[in-house]
């Protein structure tokens, strides 16, 4: 909301009326949106939220500290982590440590190594074959096997360039200057592992929780989807490095019995559970400050953790940054803006604007998505 009224408000600064214009695609963020346009115009501006012991940040800030003033010890006394850091770093010979103070021992200025987008420091660097090897992006470590796989469609200032090699050792990608009719969709197998809970709460045999997380990727395939059609016009296989990344999440466990409580078949049950976790991983941007793609949804039928039913949102950076606990806080109201869109939604049983299509959660996908979120709100969030 803070970036829409500012956009808007860029068209307002001469005197005089104007006019400002939303144009909404399909996503499931847009179209709630258009259903709830108070949602702009009366609540207030989200809330920034950063976790400052995230480690990679800390180490980060700590090593910009250094360069620019010695630490000395006594300033660490309240502070056990970022002693231990320094530690670290000078164990490492980033930091040398002299009598009791911390002093700067490296030629690297560590301010360049800190990125604005993404909190791990190993981006990718992206290369114009086209025009002598001009660099014109980077990606971030994480979003290279998405965006910039084998074949890959990247788009930057409006021109299409397609991936010719990428060099995972070297940190690069190759592309050169493309016109096509379609872009590239990689499909990412995801498993998650639950390390500690740092918040909870039950209600009979329901949990709803957050805390950290061991989250493995690998993209295994990509499609080619035509513009304006959105038809499937070819695919391939990749053979990319797993990468396993440390986290936070949110995430809520149904009861084991819960497909008999609702009457869901089984053959429906893990579609259903797939599209909740669909509509909860769009719409939860709102709740918190951050990109759609900061937050990724998932759904196990048996979690390892716990045995159960459960759905989880959990955050696509590393360390985590405080998304997954303002999420467990507002989970109340999440829950039920997504029952809302999907009572709304015009679709039969799922689409693109809602839990998603139904060759992907099945026929009774949606219907069974209701069901689940009509259990969770009169189950977990009785009024006392």
């Amino acid at each position: 909301m803070a970036s829409l009224h500012q956009q808007a408000g860029r068209a307002g600064r001469r005197k005089g009326s104007s006019l400002t214009i939303m144009i909404a695609n399909s996503s499931a963020i847009n179209q709630f949106l258009c259903e709830e346009p108070e949602y702009i115009f009366e609540k207030p501006v989200e809330s920034g939220v950063i976790d400052p012991d995230n480690l990679i940040i800390k180490t980060n800030h700590l090593k910009c500290d250094a360069f620019e003033l010695p630490f000395d010890s006594e300033e660490l006394i309240s502070d056990y982590n970022s002693s231990q850091i320094l530690e670290y770093l000078a164990e490492s010979g980033i930091i040398k440590k002299s009598a009791d103070r911390f002093h700067w021992s490296s030629d690297i200025y560590p301010a360049q190594q800190v990125s604005l987008r993404s909190a791990s420091p190993e981006n990718f660097v992206i290369l114009n074959e086209s025009k002598n090897y001009e660099v014109i992006g980077e990606v971030d470590y994480f979003s290279a096997p998405v965006f910039l796989h084998p074949e890959a469609i990247y788009l930057h200032s409006a021109q299409q360039y397609q991936v010719t090699h990428l060099d995972w050792e070297g940190r690069k990608a190759n592309v050169k200057e493309v016109k096509v009719d379609y872009y590239t969709d990689a499909e990412t197998k995801t498993s998650l592992k639950v390390l500690s809970i740092n918040g909870e709460e039950s209600v009979e045999d329901c949990l709803i929780c957050h805390g950290e997380v061991s989250i493995t990727n690998v993209t295994l395939l990509f499609k080619k989807i035509k513009f304006e059609t959105h038809e499937n016009v070819g695919s391939g296989m990749l053979d990319l490095p797993e990468l396993e990344m440390h986290s936070n999440a949110f995430w809520y466990s149904f009861p084991q019995e819960i497909r008999d409580i609702l009457n869901i078949d089984g053959a429906s049950f893990g579609g259903a559970l797939r599209g909740l976790a669909n509509i909860l991983g769009k719409i939860a941007p709102l709740w918190v400050m951050c990109d759609s793609r900061d937050l990724r949804s998932i759904s196990q039928v048996k979690a390892p953790f716990t045995e159960k039913p459960t759905i989880y949102i959990y955050e696509n950076i590393p360390g985590g940054v405080g998304l997954s606990e303002k999420l467990f806080s507002e989970s109340k109201n999440l829950f039920a803006a997504c029952r809302e869109h999907l009572v709304r939604c015009n679709c039969s049983s799922g689409c693109p604007s809602c839990v998603g299509p139904s060759l992907e959660v099945g026929e009774n996908g949606k219907d069974g998505a209701i069901k689940l979120l009509d259990f969770i709100l009169q189950e977990s969030f009785v009024e006392a």
